[in-house]
């Protein structure tokens, strides 16, 4: 089974490193213990996918298996431009859409702006290093959603077993604090 194992040039220990220079709000970790059941519960199907150093690719899942985290499902193909990584959307659910915006079929930098872009890639690109799940928690910059902070799980995928050409990332959203003129602090706290 694959395994995210520390090493002096530890992807995850860059990208910490990265996001803590960069003041962005969230963490990455390998230890994979999860708030959100569902997360865990895509966890052991990739893995049950996952045999020695092979990933699993996006066919060896199914909608039916995947049913319970559809809506907040996103697929993202992996597509070099020159030198540049790029992602495509393949697939967000409905519910990730509603807080996110539909991205099917567009590329990440021309749906995100800069910054938040820049972070998003940043953990996908993570994933697709370490070559293993990888959970993230984070809080929103996006205006429409800052008051919204996430756990998300990031999977490779790769359709030969070896080289990843997706990304697949269930969240699960949670309602934070609402920030702005006339909100009370602390009036949405979950």
């Amino acid at each position: 089974m694959l395994a995210a194992v520390a090493s002096p040039s530890d992807p995850v220990d860059a990208l910490n490193a990265r996001a803590r220079a960069h003041g962005w709000t969230f963490t990455c970790d390998r230890h994979l213990v999860f708030d959100a059941p569902q997360l865990s519960t895509v966890l052991a199907l990739w893995q049950s996918h996952a045999a020695a150093e092979r990933i699993p690719a996006r066919g060896d899942f199914s909608a039916r298996d995947l049913k319970q985290v559809l809506q907040d499902l996103i697929v993202f193909d992996i597509v070099q431009d020159g030198p540049r990584t790029r992602f495509r959307c393949r697939i967000i659910g409905s519910h990730a859409a509603g807080y996110l915006g539909e991205m099917t079929g567009r590329f990440l930098d021309d749906a995100l702006p800069p910054e938040p872009y820049a972070r998003t890639a940043a953990c996908y690109a993570t994933v697709i290093e370490a070559r293993c799940p990888l959970r993230f928690v984070t809080r929103f910059s996006l205006d429409r959603i800052n008051f919204m902070s996430a756990e998300f799980i990031g999977l490779p995928l790769a359709t030969d077993g070896v080289t990843p050409d997706m990304v697949m990332s269930v969240t699960h959203f949670r309602e934070t604090q609402r920030s702005g003129p006339g909100v009370t602090a602390g009036a949405n706290e979950r």
